[in-house]
């Protein structure tokens, strides 16, 4: 996985959808952008225009800055983004039928990499942002990694994914696993703070930390995105453990485009402070390098 910047600005349709809850999965037809995009670049969604426009008018919202969604998968000409309704932006995302068309631009930021000398990638997805990781883990299979996964949520009811008892990662007593990365061969494990009966009991880092004593004898590379807390949590244990890891950041964005200078992020460079642009420096950062 290399970097490259080519971005497209495109026309997209809707080719599928589904719902789950409050969470919502949207196919797009975009073979510029799925040809391109690697794990861990998002899309902009403006919601200005085409179809996007009606619902915005139809809300009463008038919608100025596009909205930014991580890639969650990509197959053939379509790209899937994930995403829960959290605002009038995305409750009229949330009304996007099949056929109708929204206007895309990506794909955008820094992407995942690879680091070899490793034996296993360890992916860590806490509530919705496991949506960048399941294209990840599709790709390190694809390059002959060895994958897993963990998810974890506050409650059944406030998990993104679909459970499966298909490729569930040995871990504790854990019998549920995501189907978003069973589908690709990859085993994983559901961690919930309200105590469920086929899964952890816990959060994602707790979760994490298990299998990590569990697998002292391997290399492992980390990968999260989350929310700030878990991820602070987790570069604590990596940092103690002598872990090398990837974070991707949740941070608000407008441009998308390093513009408006509205995602600026604290990280620490050759030992001082200084200030990084999540949408074109990131979204994608070293782990040990986010003063968190």
């Amino acid at each position: 996985m290399t970097m490259e910047q080519t971005c497209y600005q495109i026309m997209a349709e809707v080719i599928k959808r589904d719902a789950l809850n409050r969470f919502h999965r949207v196919h797009l037809l975009a073979p510029e952008i799925a040809r391109n995009v690697q794990p861990g670049q998002f899309v902009c969604i403006f919601l200005d225009d085409g179809d996007s426009l009606k619902l915005g008018t139809s809300l009463g919202v008038r919608f100025i800055m596009p909205r930014p969604f991580s890639v969650s998968d990509v197959e053939g000409d379509e790209i899937e983004i994930a995403f829960s309704v959290v605002g009038a932006g995305t409750a009229a995302m949330a009304q996007l039928k099949v056929g109708d068309s929204v206007r895309l631009l990506g794909p955008l930021g820094k992407p995942f990499s690879w680091c070899d000398g490793h034996d296993v990638a360890l992916l860590v997805g806490g509530g919705m942002g496991y949506a960048p990781l399941p294209f990840l883990s599709k790709v390190l299979v694809r390059m002959g990694v060895d994958v897993v996964a963990i998810v974890g949520a506050k409650s059944f009811d406030e998990l993104p994914v679909r459970v499966t008892n298909r490729c569930v990662l040995e871990v504790g007593d854990v019998h549920l696993a995501a189907d978003e990365f069973a589908k690709h061969g990859v085993p994983s494990a559901i961690a919930l703070e309200q105590p469920h009966a086929d899964a952890f009991c816990g959060t994602a880092v707790d979760l994490t930390l298990s299998w990590l004593k569990a697998n002292e004898h391997r290399k492992v590379a980390v990968y999260a995105c989350g929310p700030k807390e878990m991820l602070k949590c987790l570069q604590r244990i990596l940092i103690e453990r002598a872990i090398y890891g990837q974070f991707s950041i949740e941070e608000r964005m407008a441009c998308g485009l390093g513009l408006c200078f509205g995602c600026a992020c604290k990280v620490v460079e050759c030992g001082k402070e200084c200030y990084k642009l999540a949408c074109v420096d990131g979204p994608v950062f070293d782990a040990h390098m986010l003063a968190l």
